[in-house]
């Protein structure tokens, strides 16, 4: 992989193998708090078993495995992760036991960049990433419809910009950082959005999404809040488009 962008450089090095396993952990803690897991899980669950037969799906960003536990009829899946040490831990995904994946692929490299085959992928899916490690824009979710097959679904997430400020995945973050944060939550909505287009510019605003996902060529698409109450807290934008 090529003109890789200098953020997917950043990602990748801020997910060491130490930091990978204690991303796993967090994985497992997240599932068994119930929350957000269980929340996208029967998101993941009801979309995959809509089809009715077995399909090829795409988790973009994969990590490692949170997800894949919770499809139905899938046939061949792709997780596409930016870190080998995350890959690494995916190889035996979370609750190994209750897969029903006939087949699964992993590929290390930027979701957003990797060959892949077009109008493949039954479903889509990148849960966490987009939006928030890297861009959700028209650029983006074009990639996606290009990488669905014929009546297929994406299902993204992304941060809603007037939520929460981001803060390194590693590391503490600076007192500015941790100030700013703090009192984020109490500034007027437009500065907050305002703020973010600095301090957080993968975070997005509903208007934002709605005129990306109609300039990428979607016309059937929902955008919904969900407000996460424990672990991350924030608030983000669940997107559904159906080609």
């Amino acid at each position: 992989m090529t003109n890789r962008p200098d953020y997917a450089d950043d990602v990748a090095a801020s997910f060491s193998e130490d930091w990978a396993r204690q991303y796993r952990d967090l994985d497992e803690q997240a599932l068994a708090d119930g929350e957000a897991g269980s929340h996208y899980g029967a998101i993941l669950g009801q979309i995959s078993a809509s089809f009715g037969r077995p399909i090829d799906v795409l988790d973009a960003g994969c990590g490692t495995g949170r997800y894949f536990h919770c499809l139905r009829n899938a046939r061949q899946l792709v997780g596409v992760d930016i870190s080998s040490s995350m890959l690494k831990l995916a190889r035996t995904p979370i609750r190994q036991e209750q897969l029903e994946v006939r087949e699964i692929n992993l590929i290390c490299g930027d979701a957003l960049a990797v060959k892949l085959p077009l109008a493949r992928f039954d479903l889509i899916y990148s849960i966490g990433v987009m939006g928030e490690y890297s861009p959700l824009d028209q650029s983006v979710i074009r990639r996606f419809r290009d990488l669905l097959a014929p009546r297929g679904v994406l299902f993204v997430t992304a941060v809603d910009s007037a939520t929460r400020v981001s803060v390194p995945e590693t590391g503490t973050p600076s007192f500015t950082r941790r100030l700013m944060r703090k009192g984020f939550p109490h500034l007027p909505h437009p500065l907050r959005r305002s703020l973010n287009r600095i301090l957080s510019p993968f975070y997005v605003s509903r208007a934002q999404l709605q005129t990306a996902f109609s300039a990428a060529g979607f016309s059937d698409f929902t955008l919904n809040e969900y407000v996460h109450t424990s672990g991350w807290l924030g608030t983000h934008w669940d997107c559904t488009a159906r080609n």
